[in-house]
């Protein structure tokens, strides 16, 4: 199969999925061992849209398909993707995993306890004025 315009992020993946050697010299002579292997290799349509579906059962990747309103915001969240399933990692690698509000979490906790709790809020603003 030709896969046109992967792009360098889908290279770097197609290369990491199949377990290739990734060659930049065209006077290389290949050899088996720099060939990559896939399971499946399909073309399949999501709203409209064409993407190519690889799978390697023994590469450790998973898919995960998300939408976003552009090429910016893609790269964005995956580069947030990425950050949380680091976190997770680091979490269930730990030998006592402990997990601490962050980030606006605590914040969130307290915004929904004052919404659910009107006489907690009248407290609230009585000590602020």
């Amino acid at each position: 199969e030709v896969v046109e315009r992967l792009g360098t992020a889908g290279y770097d993946r197609l290369v990491r999925m199949s377990g290739a050697t990734s060659i930049s010299s065209t006077n290389c002579r290949l050899k088996e061992c720099n060939l990559g292997f896939l399971d499946i290799f399909e073309e399949i349509e999501i709203g409209n849209k064409k993407f190519i579906r690889l799978d390697n059962k023994d590469s450790g990747q998973v898919s995960l398909n998300v939408g976003s309103l552009g090429e910016d915001q893609a790269e964005e969240l995956e580069d947030v993707i990425k950050k949380a399933l680091a976190g997770l990692v680091d979490l269930v690698t730990q030998a006592e995993p402990k997990v601490l509000p962050g980030a606006g979490c605590l914040e969130s906790v307290l915004a929904l306890q004052l919404s659910e709790n009107p006489k907690l809020q009248k407290t609230l603003m009585k000590l602020a004025l």
